[in-house]
């Protein structure tokens, strides 16, 4: 076998593979935001799952989907705060009015049609 016929099968190989793994790991879902809404916990076992300082609202996004656990996302655009929540329930939260924040809830289950 040829050297350049190698690396060709080697790149097919190797695309295939990849897009195989991205296609099994990725999540189906996508978020609701609801921009100047904040979270407000009603107790103290209302933490965040993780608190990570990120410079867009996209970024946050992103942090939330890549974490299997991560339900509701909240972005503040004046820290660059972002609170990633698990286990959030009508009983253990709420939701507040708050000038520069952005709160983003992940729509699990949801099916993107391919083109």
């Amino acid at each position: 076998m040829d050297e350049s016929v190698s690396i060709k099968f080697l790149y097919a190989f190797l695309s295939i593979f990849v897009e195989q793994a991205m296609t099994l790991n990725s999540r189906s879902s996508y978020m609701s935001s609801m921009t100047d809404f904040q979270l407000q916990c009603a107790n103290t076992t209302c933490l965040p799952l993780s608190t990570v300082g990120l410079s867009t609202v996209l970024q946050c996004e992103i942090a939330c989907l890549a974490q299997n656990l991560c339900q509701v996302a909240s972005f503040n655009k004046l820290l660059f705060i972002c609170q990633l929540f698990t286990n959030m329930t009508y009983q253990t939260s709420t939701v507040i009015p708050q000038m520069n924040s952005i709160l983003m809830i992940v729509i699990s289950r949801t099916q993107i049609p391919i083109d």
